[in-house]
């Protein structure tokens, strides 16, 4: 599916990132004196965590939670879509889902966001998973 390799072109494009950095750490202490290199270690540390923390800032905000995705499907609850969606609307709603989730199903989301949308529908709405 498109979304799915999405995820894997970005969390590629992620590993890369970090790997890069680390290349230059390791570049830092073959090429200059110790000194220098353990003061570009700490910089590019420091680079990183910016990097990790703004993203997931990022992310979280703009992220929207399964109960209000459309996943294309027809015979979903027509009240999701009459309703006017404001951002005070997704950030309770993902702080919500948030709360219910375990570290593996936030995975799972990640990689399969429509799949883990329709689950999560289908869920609230009683139905039993498709047999596959």
């Amino acid at each position: 599916e498109m979304m799915e390799e999405y995820r894997l072109v970005f969390f590629f494009f992620a590993i890369g990132l970090v790997a890069f950095n680390c290349a230059s750490i390791l570049f830092g202490y073959v090429m200059f004196p110790w000194q220098v290199g353990l003061a570009m270690t700490v910089i590019l540390i420091i680079f990183l965590y910016g990097i990790q923390h703004y993203f997931l800032k990022i992310y979280g905000r703009f992220k929207i939670p399964p109960s209000l995705m459309i996943t294309g499907r027809f015979d979903t609850d027509n009240a999701v879509y009459e309703t006017t969606i404001t951002a005070a609307h997704l950030r309770t709603a993902n702080a919500e889902h948030l709360r219910t989730q375990t570290a593996a199903q936030r995975v799972h989301e990640y990689m399969h966001p429509v799949q883990y949308a329709r689950e999560h529908l289908d869920a609230q709405r009683g139905a039993s998973p498709p047999v596959q």
